[in-house]
């Protein structure tokens, strides 16, 4: 004890010289001190030393190196600092003092992550903080050293893995006052703050892990000008551990709150700034987003299909909470509140669904899928393109329609090149009849059927092509084309579904996937191509999903399909009921998918028909 009484008493003269060797000789000797001490040493106060490594860490000496030297040491010696308080028992009644005051010399923090920002955080923190008076540009900040920084991220890591339940948020309250305070270090990036946050997530004993991510969520909840509050959702994104991300299901209601809240801000009266405005929209964009690359570190399906009902439920509970702000918005999308309330949440269920790779279990839960239908049939356009994107990634998980076409392509092209694998087909089918004739409900006229033919043939070589089709189906001039034959008898295509037993899929088939909501998706469908206000984007998704399930299921979706199309020319002739310009459209979907069942089939006859 007497020894260490006066070993103290000699460092602490050292600190206080004036000279920059004597103060890096004591810190050096510190570190060394502390690592020779156990539980059973008996300390004197040394509360007094943090100051000294807190000036030491934030030295602002005009010769480099010199600086660096100190503020290594100065690094150095908090480390051994903490360790002894660590060993004694002391470190979290000492955070809980000394890791917020405003004006403390024994502020840990700042010591330790001034070192670890880099030169261009600290340049674009300095730009935030603006020009002093008089207009003179802010001073450059001299650059930090690599070697303090990575000596204080170490630090750092280090004092994140000694704390406990109560000083983890302690700690965090300290480096989050230390992101806001002036020079704010959340913009223009969040790259220091993801740098941070990540040390300390990484380094946490894992049962903090869900304290730390509850306390950073919580931190939205203080008035933060709109930007800065983006780059923390963005943040807490990037630092969500993908190994075992804890409740997701809670981090996106917190997430949904936020949102619900811009909108309702977008929504009020008087409405806000044209800037205001835009920072919000920017907030909802990064909110969605953020919830879907939250659901892409979720490793189970089951969880990724919660997530999905869960916001379901909470659309359904705004709507009923909120009847004014989440009314459907006019036919035509004219900027009714459904557009601001069930577009957002609908693109979140999206960017959930989207992630999954297989599906749970052998069905689709209706708790998903009910909710959505009801959406399906709603006057606006856009939203039930959502809808029927939704369903896609839901039914047929982890598969694109490019990807999947591209596999069918590959094989068509490998059987034109020699290998005959449909020569039992074209026997089985050579006595059916698949000459297009007229169905019942009128003619096909050349002004509604004209653009079929030429851009129903790009339309099968793959999605993008097929979007271009169809969308060019509205616009086409008509009236100089032969007219294009109807569909012919359902009989035929019967036949046709019966002979490919070789394309049997071991995938379920949509109706015993979804049980008792297979007829409502088909009608959902049915409905997206007949709406008088669908848009081409609308027909583009009607054959998208026709096509991925048929691709999906091959012929355990052939004959449920076949009945949309003669019910969609069957109103597409009629012109009392759909516009010409979408009339062409459905007609462009039909000669479409008709050309898709020729390449998956390879029936040249259909090929003919689709070209």
């Amino acid at each position: 004890t007497f020894f260490s009484v006066n070993y103290v008493r000699v460092l602490k003269m050292l600190l206080e010289s004036d000279h920059a060797e004597l103060k890096i000789l004591a810190a050096e000797s510190f570190v060394g001190f502390a690592e020779v001490q156990d539980e059973t040493t008996q300390f004197p106060d040394l509360e007094a030393f943090v100051g000294f490594f807190v000036d030491m860490c934030q030295n602002q000496n005009r010769i480099p190196e010199t600086r660096l030297q100190l503020r290594l040491a100065g690094l150095k010696g908090l480390r051994a600092y903490i360790s002894i308080l660590d060993l004694v028992g002391e470190l979290d009644a000492f955070l809980s003092r000394h890791i917020d005051p405003a004006s403390s010399k024994t502020r840990i923090i700042p010591a330790i992550l001034d070192n670890m920002m880099p030169a261009a955080a600290v340049a674009g923190a300095e730009h935030e903080a603006g020009a002093p008076l008089g207009g003179a540009p802010p001073p450059q900040p001299d650059p930090i050293p690599g070697e303090c920084q990575h000596l204080a991220s170490e630090v750092l890591r280090d004092l994140s893995s000694r704390v406990n339940n109560i000083t983890v948020t302690a700690l965090l309250n300290g480096v989050l006052q230390y992101l806001d305070a002036p020079p704010n270090k959340w913009l223009p990036h969040n790259t220091f703050a993801i740098l941070v946050l990540k040390s300390i997530s990484t380094s946490i004993k894992p049962q903090h892990y869900q304290i730390m991510m509850t306390r950073l969520l919580q931190h939205l909840d203080l008035p933060l000008p709109v930007p800065v509050r983006r780059q923390v959702v963005l943040t807490v994104v990037n630092v969500i551990n993908e190994a075992s991300p804890g409740p997701i299901i809670e981090f996106i209601d917190y997430l949904l709150r936020h949102l619900l809240k811009s909108i309702e801000i977008c929504s009020g009266v008087p409405a806000p700034s044209a800037v205001d405005m835009q920072d919000q929209r920017a907030l909802q964009v990064s909110i969605v987003d953020s919830i879907g690359v939250i659901s892409k570190k979720v490793p189970s399906p089951l969880q990724k299909m919660e997530a999905s009902a869960f916001i379901m439920h909470r659309l359904l509970d705004i709507k009923r909470t909120h009847p004014a702000l989440a009314a459907s918005s006019s036919v035509g999308g004219g900027g009714g509140g459904g557009d601001r309330i069930v577009t957002p949440l609908l693109e979140c269920v999206l960017q959930v669904s989207q992630t999954l790779t297989k599906l749970p279990s052998d069905s689709v839960p209706s708790s998903i899928l009910g909710p959505l239908l009801d959406l399906g049939v709603c006057d606006d356009p856009a939203i039930r393109v959502l809808v029927l994107r939704i369903i896609r990634s839901i039914i047929v998980p982890g598969k694109t329609l490019d990807q999947m076409w591209n596999i069918v392509s590959s094989k068509s092209d490998h059987s034109s090149n020699g290998s005959n694998t449909s020569g039992a087909l074209a026997k089985s089918t050579s006595s059916s009849s698949l000459t297009p004739v007229a169905v019942s409900g009128g003619s096909t006229s050349s002004s509604s059927s004209s653009s079929s033919s030429s851009s129903a043939a790009g339309a099968a070589g793959g999605s993008g092509a097929a979007a271009a089709a169809a969308a060019g189906g509205a616009g086409g001039a008509g009236g100089s084309n032969p007219p294009v034959p109807a569909l012919s008898s359902q009989a035929s295509f019967n036949t046709l579904a019966s002979a490919y037993n070789s394309l049997w899929s071991p995938y379920p088939s949509v109706a015993e996937l979804t049980g008792d909501t297979g007829s409502a998706i088909r009608d959902c469908v049915y409905q997206h191509g007949v709406a008088t206000n669908s848009q081409p984007a609308n027909c583009i998704h009607v054959f998208e999903s026709l096509l991925t399930f048929l691709l999906r299921c091959k012929n355990k979706e052939l004959q449920p399909a076949l009945p949309i199309l003669f019910k969609l020319q069957k109103v597409a002739l009629s012109r009392r009921k759909l516009p010409p310009l979408l009339a062409r459209s459905v007609h462009t979907v039909v000669g479409a998918y008709l050309l898709a069942l020729g390449r998956v089939f390879e029936c040249a006859e259909l090929d003919a028909y689709g070209g």
